[in-house]
């Protein structure tokens, strides 16, 4: 049997791959932007501090204020957008409240209000138009999650897994929840032990267990995940009070979540915040406060793109997208062939 040589210029993926442009984009707020849902490379959604809540129907070349009437005092870390006029934003915090719009912000409705003490949602992600979940901090010894089955338009609490004494995510980029295909999810968890639960019937039933992530210490664990198949995903994080600290803050799993082996070469310079995937493509991005990272090789090994922090990044299309973080910091992120 011939032995098949593979021609040198396979092995240099960096500079014949699509090269990405950040370009800062004006928000005209000052908030603490966490939220970011594109629902193409023209129309998305971003939210956060004071309330806020905005929306581009042109790509980023303007950003329009739509935050709801007397909202100043809430922090909406996540939105889910499904076109230029229906979203919801997710506020974390007590009590626990997501509110829905119909006509591109001109008015909001609460969909879903949870009064209880110690109440704090996380996340929320769709698999599509009607289906889709939310979890919070555990409650009574089990993870909050609550599921829809219209759109967002009403909510119903769901026996959630059982958690770890105090345990719960990180609200810091709408991301630390993912789903895939028309049943999947998972939910990352960051304290005090950075576990990754799965479910494969829509919140039914859960398992899963620990990482190899930075844990077991105040501020660390798992912020993001994000999977470019059923079985491939990557989790980012590490320890938002040391941000510079590259120890243990990104792991990936070849087996739909079940285990996670840590990359511990070329690694991202940093706590991250935020972890997604380019569609079609085998890059990824990953960000937090000390910059942007990119990898050409599914997350294998990573290099910087930006040295400028931001909270929370979404790709919808192999285009590109967006980032946003604080002092209503908002980039476009282009790829260039």
């Amino acid at each position: 049997m011939k032995h098949l040589l593979w021609p040198g210029w396979l092995l240099l993926p960096c500079w014949l791959c699509a090269q990405p442009v950040v370009t800062p984009q004006a928000s005209g707020t000052t908030a603490s932007l966490r939220g970011l849902s594109a629902v193409n490379d023209r129309i998305a959604w971003s939210s956060g501090s004071g309330g806020t809540v905005l929306r581009t129907l042109d790509g980023g070349l303007h950003w329009q204020d739509v935050s709801p009437a007397g909202a100043d005092t809430l922090d909406f870390r996540d939105v889910q957008a499904f076109s230029a006029d229906e979203a919801l934003i997710m506020h974390a915090g007590f009590p626990g409240l997501i509110l829905r719009t119909h006509d591109g912000g001109r008015h909001w409705q609460p969909v879903y209000l949870d009064p209880r003490p110690g109440i704090f949602l996380d996340a929320l992600a769709f698999w599509d138009e009607r289906h889709g979940l939310a979890f919070g901090d555990a409650l009574d010894g089990r993870i909050v999650v609550i599921t829809t089955t219209d759109g967002g338009r009403s909510w119903q609490r769901q026996r959630g897994p059982a958690a770890l004494t105090q345990e719960g995510g990180y609200a810091a980029s709408g991301t630390c929840v993912a789903t895939w295909g028309d049943s999947l999810a998972w939910i990352a968890l960051g304290t005090p032990a950075a576990r990754v639960l799965c479910t494969s019937n829509r919140s039914q039933h859960w398992q899963g267990g620990p990482t190899p992530m930075q844990q077991n210490e105040a501020g660390c664990g798992i912020f993001s995940l994000a999977f470019s198949t059923a079985q491939y995903g990557i989790a980012v994080g590490g320890c938002y009070t040391h941000p510079e600290a590259t120890t243990k803050n990104l792991a990936i799993t070849r087996d739909g979540g079940r285990t996670w082996q840590l990359v511990a070469k070329q690694v991202p310079r940093g706590y991250r915040s935020a972890v997604a995937w380019l569609p079609g493509t085998t890059t990824w991005l990953c960000t937090g406060p000390s910059g942007t990272d990119i990898s050409y090789d599914n997350g294998l090994s990573w290099q910087a793109l930006d040295s400028i922090g931001y909270h929370a990044l979404a790709l919808p299309t192999k285009a590109g997208g967006w980032l946003c973080g604080p002092r209503g910091r908002l980039a476009r992120v282009d790829f260039k062939e």
